[in-house]
């Protein structure tokens, strides 16, 4: 699943659009820079956080789109080095792929959960964090209170760190749907109102 947030950052910002995450360091993975690092939330929760920046010094503004994983996985499931991601379901809609089209690309692991080690050889091998702490990091599943929190909390960060413009007071999300999530609805359809399909904001 993705969000695209509807704000863009101007490419003349500042180097690190993520300041201190990883001490500023953003390696590059294949051909696409990555920013990672342990980021706290808004009650100061630890989450597991890469950004991935536009490819290619691209002008203008730069949208964010972030990309959620499902349970029991981590920020690497949506993130490639390739436009192909592992040929199936995240090719042509992973990390790379929406860079190279000039997004900004956020992925984080989710609060209660723990990065394991890329599981695919397309995957930049970013640090490996945890997203699990005392008192409440732990997993909020689907949970407004502290998910949809969470993931407006680093966008408006990351919009911030870009951009010398003030943030908006409300971000406006619009969900989109994986490939498969895509295809799910359709077979839904043709199967007739007796058959349900995952909606597209299940993390389940």
């Amino acid at each position: 699943m993705g969000l695209i947030l509807c704000f863009a950052a101007p490419a003349s910002a500042a180097p690190s659009p993520v300041g201190g995450w990883a001490s500023g360091r953003c390696p590059t993975y294949g051909d696409t820079e990555v920013c990672s690092g342990e980021v706290p939330s808004f009650d100061g929760a630890p989450l597991d956080v890469d950004l991935t920046k536009p490819s290619g010094g691209q002008g203008g503004v730069h949208p964010l789109i972030v990309m959620l994983h499902g349970f029991s996985n981590d920020k690497h499931e949506w993130e490639s080095t390739s436009n192909s991601g592992d040929g199936a379901d995240k090719h042509r809609w992973n990390s790379h792929w929406f860079a190279q089209h000039g997004y900004y690309v956020l992925t984080y692991t989710a609060r209660g959960f723990r990065t394991d080690e890329p599981e695919r050889p397309d995957q930049p091998n970013t640090p490996a964090g945890t997203s699990v702490s005392e008192p409440n990091g732990h997993i909020m599943l689907k949970s407004r209170e502290f998910e949809a929190r969470d993931t407006q909390w680093l966008a408006a960060i990351v919009a911030q760190r870009s951009s010398a413009r003030s943030i908006p007071t409300r971000l406006r999300l619009r969900v989109v749907p994986t490939a498969a999530e895509r295809a799910g609805s359709w077979r839904a359809s043709r199967a007739g109102p007796s058959r349900t399909s995952r909606r597209p904001g299940c993390r389940c």
